[in-house]
C-alpha cells in the first residue's frame, strides 16, 4: 500500500502519554491520511483513566479519542501502533514480559480475528535489542533467536517457560504473605526500622544487591545467556517479543520499528518536562554531576520527529505479512524491520563535552579510576543534595553503562550530523524553565569548532 492509497485511517496507539507517544500523536493529528486516534490511558495516582486523559495534552488534539485499556479494540480500528513499554533495564524477565508483552499479545489476538479490517501494525522495539560488537548487523536486521542453555530457537518456548516459572514464583510469594503472623509482621517492622537507621552506610550496597537479585532470578530462566542480555532484560525482552509476535502472527501486516536513543526535536522545544533517555543527558550536561561517564562506546541518536515518522509510515505503508527470509538458509519467517537510526555517533563523554564544555569531566578508560571517581562524586552529591539525588545519579550511571561501554553495528537510516544534535541540545537548554536550571551557553566560536 502506498501513501496515496491510505485514507481515513483509524489508529489505536498505546503509550500515547510518553515522550515518543506525544510526538506520534502530534504528527498523526496533522496527517491527512489519519481520521481518528484512539489513546488508551490508564488510571493512576488516584485519578481515573478518563480524568487523566482530559488533563493530559491529548485532550487538545481534535483527532484524539479516549479508549479504556483492557477493553475490546474499537470496531473501526484500521491501524495499530504498539508503543507502550517500560524502559527499566535491570528487572525480572518474567515481570517485564507480563507487564509489556502479554498485553500486546492480547491486542494482536483480537487483530487476528479481524484480519480483513486491520491494514497495518507497527510494534516499537529498540535498535539495542541486538548484542554489541563483535556481533555485526545482520541482513535486513534479522537478528537470530538462540537463547539459553538448550539453544532455544522458538520464542514461544522461551515465553511459556519464563511465564510458568514467574507465575509459580509469584504464587509462592502470595502464599508466604498470606501465612504471615502478627509476630512476623512486627519482626518485619522492627527490621525495616533498623534498616532505615543503617541506611546511610548500606544504601549503595542495597541497590546493587537488588539489581544482583534480578540478575540471579533471571539465571533461573536460563543457565547460558549472552552477557549483554543477562544485564539488560529490556533488550532481551524485546528480542523475545519480536520473534514471538512473528511466530504467532505471521499473516498479520506488521513491521518492527527499532529506534536508537531518541533525542528532543531539532527546534529544542519538545519534551522540556521529560527525563527520557537523551533528555536526561542534556539536563545533566550543564550541571556539575555525571562527572565520570564511560567514553569507550559510541551512542547512536535519532531525533524524536524522525523516529515518530518512521513508526507512522511503518503502520500505514510498510507493514506486511511475514515472508520467508532469503539468504538465511532456513524457513524462518520475518516481518519488515525499520531501523530508526542516524549516522551521528558520539561517546557519552563527547556528548556531555560538546553540550557543555565548561564542565570538566573525567575522560578515562581505566576501570579502577572510573570507579573511584564515581564513589567520590556520589559522596559529594549525597552530602550536598541528599540521598534521593545520589540514588538518581547511581541509577543513571547504571543505565547508561550498558550502552556507553560498548559499540554497535547499525545502518544509518537518517543522515543527521552530530552538530545538529548539539545545536538542538543548546536550544533545548535555553528553553528550559528557570527551575530546571538555565545555564550560560557556549560561545558561538565554540560551536564553530564543534562543526569543523
Amino acid at each position: 500500500m502506498t501513501n496515496a492509497q491510505v485514507q481515513n485511517a483509524v489508529v489505536y496507539l498505546t503509550g500515547s502519554t510518553g515522550f515518543l507517544g506525544g510526538m506520534l500523536v502530534h504528527q498523526m493529528n496533522n496527517d491527512d491520511r489519519i481520521q481518528k486516534i484512539y489513546c488508551p490511558v490508564r488510571a493512576k495516582g488516584g485519578a481515573t483513566a478518563l480524568e487523566r486523559f482530559h488533563k493530559s495534552p491529548l485532550a487538545k488534539y481534535k483527532k484524539c479519542h479516549f479508549a479504556q485499556p483492557g477493553q475490546d479494540l474499537p470496531h473501526d480500528t484500521t491501524h495499530i501502533i504498539l508503543n507502550a513499554y517500560n524502559t527499566r533495564f535491570v528487572e525480572d524477565l518474567g515481570k517485564k514480559l507480563e507487564e509489556n508483552v502479554a498485553p500486546m499479545l492480547s491486542l494482536l489476538d483480537t487483530c487476528d480475528k479481524r484480519k480483513d479490517k486491520i491494514q497495518g501494525i507497527t510494534v516499537v522495539s529498540t535498535a539495542y535489542m541486538q548484542p554489541p560488537l563483535p556481533f555485526a548487523f545482520p541482513e535486513k536486521g534479522r537478528v537470530p533467536f538462540i537463547v539459553g542453555e538448550k539453544g532455544y530457537t522458538k520464542a514461544s518456548e522461551v515465553f511459556d517457560k519464563v511465564m510458568t516459572i514467574y507465575e509459580g514464583r509469584k504464587a509462592k510469594q502470595d502464599n508466604l504473605s498470606e501465612s504471615d503472623t502478627k509476630t512476623n509482621k512486627k519482626l518485619k517492622l522492627f527490621n525495616k526500622n533498623k534498616e532505615k537507621k543503617t541506611n546511610n552506610k548500606t544504601d549503595k550496597k542495597m541497590m546493587m544487591k537488588n539489581n544482583k537479585k534480578n540478575v540471579d532470578e533471571n539465571d533461573e530462566y536460563f543457565v547460558d545467556l549472552h552477557p549483554y542480555y543477562k544485564k539488560n532484560t529490556y533488550a532481551l525482552s524485546k528480542l523475545i517479543m519480536e520473534h514471538l509476535i512473528t511466530e504467532r502472527y505471521p499473516h498479520l501486516p506488521i513491521t518492527f520499528a527499532r529506534p536508537s536513543i531518541v533525542t528532543p526535536d531539532r527546534e529544542g522545544t519538545y519534551g522540556l518536562d521529560n527525563y527520557a533517555a537523551a533528555s536526561m543527558i542534556i539536563k545533566f550536561a550543564p550541571k556539575p554531576v555525571f562527572l565520570a561517564p564511560r567514553c569507550s562506546g559510541m551512542l547512536n541518536t535519532v531525533f524524536v520527529e524522525d523516529c515518530a515518522h518512521d513508526i507512522i509510515e511503518g503502520a500505514l505503508v510498510i507493514a506486511k505479512p511475514a515472508v520467508v527470509g532469503a539468504g538465511d538458509n532456513s524457513d524462518k519467517m520475518w516481518h519488515p524491520i525499520i531501523m530508526s537510526t542516524s549516522n551521528s555517533v558520539s561517546s557519552l563523554w563527547e556528548y556531555f563535552h560538546y553540550i557543555s564544555p565548561n564542565i570538566k569531566r573525567l575522560r578515562t578508560e581505566k576501570e579502577m579510576v572510573l570507579k573511584a571517581a564515581r564513589v567520590l562524586e556520589r559522596f559529594f552529591v549525597r552530602m550536598s543534595k541528599g540521598k534521593k539525588q545520589a540514588r538518581r545519579l547511581f541509577r543513571a550511571y547504571e543505565g547508561y553503562d550498558m550502552f556507553s561501554g560498548s559499540n554497535w553495528s547499525f545502518p544509518a537510516n537518517h543522515l543527521t550530523e552530530r552538530n545538529e544534535f548539539i545545536k538542538s541540545a543548546h536550544l533545548y537548554l535555553e528553553k528550559l524553565p528557570v527551575e530546571e536550571g538555565k545555564v550560560k551557553m557556549p560561545k558561538k566560536r565554540h560551536m564553530k569548532k564543534i562543526q569543523s
